[in-house]
């Protein structure tokens, strides 16, 4: 779609004009559609935000880890990602051109600089299929160390959006929702002329399967809400260092617990920051392939890998996953738990 974005050297002549009113008004929330993708370095960069801001941005997936700390530090520290599933299928089906491991690294990387981000779980895609339902409820529970979404909705299909002008390709049978009845003393021809937000009244696979799930994927997100609202924020954390020894603190059922970890184990955490797969691993690891068999089993079990079409991503943060320089951008944020050692 077409575009048009501020200049740089604008941008920061509004930025260092609106940081004049921070005494008044800590939070600014940009009202931009989408971040351009040359802020980051163009402006974000050149800016010196007073400590007391807080800036709200839209912005549009994939962003970098650098480009991410050039927007901690100019005080950006909440997104909206435009993160509406965790399913490379589904988003697919959306032409969204993200990825589930896209969305899971930048989750991750929200943790470690501090970034809130605001996004939903939207299920009931024309074409969805179940079992991106019943992934979800095994993933779900394994992700509560990471924000959380606002809620898990069904999805609606508004005017001028691809499902709404390609609606017989999509067997879609759409109406206006029914609020618009209820609000309107209009007839159904103007009602359809009048409203943007339209319903499919077609009980196709993709909608019942979506009305079954709901309501339990409602119920795990409400568990995963929760956790972050008792005080203690859950932790899946890569800790330590090469002369010290690594372990893996894991306190995502609401208890820690450290798993001692060796060199081999912390570089394949690290290594699988990014997505991989099994055997494109094992032609260059150095212990065989029965050591790192029996390393994936460990972390298998432990619920600390995501995987999608033969593809692993481990959901461990490890602080610096590209070898960035990395920013305290909240001290004192993390709260410890109890620890209790395991093996």
């Amino acid at each position: 779609m077409g575009y048009r974005s501020m200049s740089p050297e604008l941008a920061i002549e509004q930025f260092t004009w609106l940081f004049g009113f921070t005494d008044r008004y800590p939070v600014l929330t940009c009202t931009d559609n989408i971040m351009p993708r040359s802020y980051p370095a163009k402006v974000f960069e050149r800016l010196a935000p007073p400590p007391d801001i807080s800036i709200f941005y839209e912005v549009k997936l994939p962003l970098s880890r650098r480009d991410l700390n050039r927007m901690v530090a100019a005080r950006v520290h909440v997104v909206q990602p435009g993160i509406e599933a965790l399913a490379t299928s589904t988003l697919k089906l959306m032409a969204k051109g993200t990825t589930a491991f896209m969305n899971l690294q930048f989750l991750k990387n929200c943790v470690e600089l501090g970034i809130t981000p605001n996004w939903n779980l939207l299920i009931g895609f024309p074409g969805e299929e179940t079992t991106v339902f019943e992934g979800y409820a095994r993933d779900i529970p394994r992700l509560t160390h990471l924000y959380p979404p606002s809620g898990v909705s069904m999805v609606r299909f508004d005017r001028f959006s691809p499902y709404f002008d390609k609606r017989e390709e999509y067997g879609l049978d759409l109406h206006p929702m029914d609020n618009y009845e209820l609000t309107y003393p209009f007839g159904p021809e103007a009602l359809s002329q009048l409203a943007y937000f339209f319903a499919d009244h077609n009980m196709s696979p993709y909608a019942l399967g979506a009305i079954q799930w709901h309501a339990r994927l409602t119920k795990l997100v409400d568990e995963w809400k929760a956790a972050w609202q008792d005080g203690a924020p859950r932790e899946l954390r890569l800790e330590g260092a090469e002369t010290t020894g690594w372990r893996i603190v894991d306190s995502r059922s609401g208890k820690s617990v450290v798993h001692q970890a060796d060199g081999p184990m912390s570089a394949l955490v690290r290594m699988l920051s990014s997505p991989g797969k099994e055997e494109e691993i094992a032609a260059d690891w150095a212990d065989g392939r029965g050591d790192l068999e029996a390393r994936f089993c460990w972390l298998r079990e432990r619920a600390m890998l995501f995987e999608e079409d033969g593809k692993l991503l481990s959901l461990v943060v490890c602080g610096d996953d590209e070898g960035q320089d990395d920013i305290d951008v909240n001290p004192g944020l993390r709260r410890l738990l109890p620890v209790e050692v395991a093996g």
